[in-house]
Protein backbone atom coordinates (compact mmCIF):
# COMPACT_ATOMS: atom_id res chain seq x y z
CA UNK A 1 0.00 0.00 0.00
CA UNK A 2 3.30 2.33 -0.07
CA UNK A 3 3.04 5.08 -2.61
CA UNK A 4 5.08 6.20 -5.56
CA UNK A 5 8.14 7.54 -4.52
CA UNK A 6 9.92 10.89 -5.74
CA UNK A 7 12.23 10.39 -8.99
CA UNK A 8 15.68 10.92 -8.00
CA UNK A 9 19.20 10.37 -8.49
CA UNK A 10 21.33 9.70 -5.71
CA UNK A 11 24.06 11.55 -6.32
CA UNK A 12 24.17 13.08 -3.12
CA UNK A 13 26.99 13.37 -0.80
CA UNK A 14 27.76 11.65 2.76
CA UNK A 15 29.90 12.05 5.41
CA UNK A 16 32.10 9.69 7.38
CA UNK A 17 34.34 9.78 10.36
CA UNK A 18 37.14 8.70 8.99
CA UNK A 19 38.81 8.18 5.36
CA UNK A 20 39.87 4.82 4.23
CA UNK A 21 43.54 3.39 4.57
CA UNK A 22 44.31 0.68 1.99
CA UNK A 23 41.34 -1.39 0.90
CA UNK A 24 39.45 -0.51 4.19
CA UNK A 25 35.71 -0.55 4.86
CA UNK A 26 34.34 2.67 6.05
CA UNK A 27 30.74 2.85 7.05
CA UNK A 28 28.69 5.90 8.39
CA UNK A 29 28.46 6.04 12.26
CA UNK A 30 26.06 8.40 13.30
CA UNK A 31 27.46 8.19 17.32
CA UNK A 32 30.02 10.30 15.79
CA UNK A 33 29.35 11.99 12.54
CA UNK A 34 26.28 12.85 10.52
CA UNK A 35 25.90 11.05 7.25
CA UNK A 36 23.98 13.67 5.66
CA UNK A 37 25.49 16.99 7.15
CA UNK A 38 28.70 16.11 8.25
CA UNK A 39 28.62 17.51 11.76
CA UNK A 40 30.94 15.81 13.99
CA UNK A 41 32.02 15.18 17.13
CA UNK A 42 34.92 17.63 18.41
CA UNK A 43 37.99 15.34 17.82
CA UNK A 44 36.31 13.72 14.12
CA UNK A 45 37.29 15.55 10.98
CA UNK A 46 34.92 14.17 8.22
CA UNK A 47 35.75 12.79 5.13
CA UNK A 48 32.73 13.75 2.04
CA UNK A 49 32.05 11.12 -0.08
CA UNK A 50 29.47 11.24 -2.98
CA UNK A 51 27.24 7.93 -3.46
CA UNK A 52 28.57 6.09 -6.52
CA UNK A 53 26.63 3.29 -7.35
CA UNK A 54 23.41 2.09 -5.75
CA UNK A 55 22.33 -1.69 -5.00
CA UNK A 56 19.02 -2.98 -4.58
CA UNK A 57 18.91 -6.55 -3.22
CA UNK A 58 15.70 -7.59 -3.37
CA UNK A 59 14.94 -10.65 -0.90
CA UNK A 60 12.43 -12.48 1.36
CA UNK A 61 9.68 -11.72 -0.81
CA UNK A 62 6.92 -14.02 -2.20
CA UNK A 63 5.82 -14.37 -5.89
CA UNK A 64 5.47 -11.48 -7.64
CA UNK A 65 3.28 -11.12 -10.81
CA UNK A 66 2.79 -8.41 -13.31
CA UNK A 67 0.13 -5.73 -11.19
CA UNK A 68 1.17 -6.43 -7.91
CA UNK A 69 3.67 -3.12 -8.01
CA UNK A 70 6.84 -2.73 -5.83
CA UNK A 71 8.58 -1.98 -8.75
CA UNK A 72 11.38 0.27 -8.86
CA UNK A 73 11.18 2.60 -12.11
CA UNK A 74 14.14 3.97 -14.06
CA UNK A 75 13.27 6.83 -16.24
CA UNK A 76 14.91 9.15 -18.84
CA UNK A 77 13.90 12.77 -17.01
CA UNK A 78 13.02 13.43 -12.92
CA UNK A 79 9.99 15.70 -14.36
CA UNK A 80 7.66 12.77 -15.61
CA UNK A 81 5.09 11.30 -13.97
CA UNK A 82 5.57 8.53 -11.88
CA UNK A 83 3.98 6.07 -14.05
CA UNK A 84 6.01 6.96 -17.19
CA UNK A 85 9.36 4.85 -16.73
CA UNK A 86 11.03 3.80 -19.02
CA UNK A 87 11.95 0.31 -17.20
CA UNK A 88 9.99 -1.44 -14.48
CA UNK A 89 12.35 -3.43 -12.37
CA UNK A 90 10.30 -6.30 -10.40
CA UNK A 91 11.36 -6.46 -6.78
CA UNK A 92 11.94 -10.27 -8.03
CA UNK A 93 13.25 -12.54 -4.54
CA UNK A 94 16.74 -13.07 -4.64
CA UNK A 95 17.71 -10.68 -7.49
CA UNK A 96 19.89 -7.32 -7.52
CA UNK A 97 19.28 -4.09 -9.11
CA UNK A 98 22.90 -2.16 -9.56
CA UNK A 99 23.33 1.04 -11.48
CA UNK A 100 25.82 3.98 -11.14
CA UNK A 101 24.85 7.31 -9.43
CA UNK A 102 25.32 9.90 -12.26
CA UNK A 103 23.05 13.26 -13.18
CA UNK A 104 20.53 10.66 -15.25
CA UNK A 105 20.50 7.90 -13.27
CA UNK A 106 16.34 8.76 -12.35
CA UNK A 107 14.75 6.47 -10.42
CA UNK A 108 12.22 5.70 -7.68
CA UNK A 109 10.02 3.12 -6.15
CA UNK A 110 6.54 2.74 -7.35
CA UNK A 111 3.52 1.52 -5.47
CA UNK A 112 2.79 -1.71 -4.16
CA UNK A 113 -0.53 -2.90 -4.89
CA UNK A 114 -0.71 -6.37 -3.32
CA UNK A 115 2.53 -6.80 -0.40
CA UNK A 116 5.48 -5.60 1.08
CA UNK A 117 8.44 -5.00 -0.79
CA UNK A 118 11.40 -6.32 0.56
CA UNK A 119 14.69 -4.91 -0.28
CA UNK A 120 18.31 -4.06 1.25
CA UNK A 121 19.62 -0.44 -0.25
CA UNK A 122 23.10 -0.11 -0.59
CA UNK A 123 25.45 3.02 -1.82
CA UNK A 124 29.27 2.92 -2.81
CA UNK A 125 31.02 5.98 -2.43
CA UNK A 126 33.40 7.25 -4.44
CA UNK A 127 35.28 11.05 -4.01
CA UNK A 128 34.21 14.22 -4.32
CA UNK A 129 36.75 15.79 -6.48
CA UNK A 130 35.89 12.28 -8.97
CA UNK A 131 32.39 13.74 -9.21
CA UNK A 132 33.32 17.96 -9.69
CA UNK A 133 35.32 16.64 -12.06
CA UNK A 134 33.42 14.42 -14.18
CA UNK A 135 30.11 16.87 -13.84
CA UNK A 136 31.05 19.73 -11.71
CA UNK A 137 30.02 20.71 -8.50
CA UNK A 138 26.87 22.08 -9.39
CA UNK A 139 25.46 18.15 -10.03
CA UNK A 140 25.39 17.14 -6.58
CA UNK A 141 22.17 16.98 -4.74
CA UNK A 142 22.51 18.17 -1.69
CA UNK A 143 19.90 16.98 1.25
CA UNK A 144 16.86 18.69 1.76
Amino acid sequence: GSRDGVIHNDLNPGWFPSAPRGDEIVIPRGECCNYRSGACATNVTPLEAVRGVAIIYYLNNGEWSPGDGGETGLYRDARVASAHCVVAVPPLNNSLLAFECTPRSFHAFRSNHRSARNSVIVWLHREKTTVVSRWGHGAIVPWQ
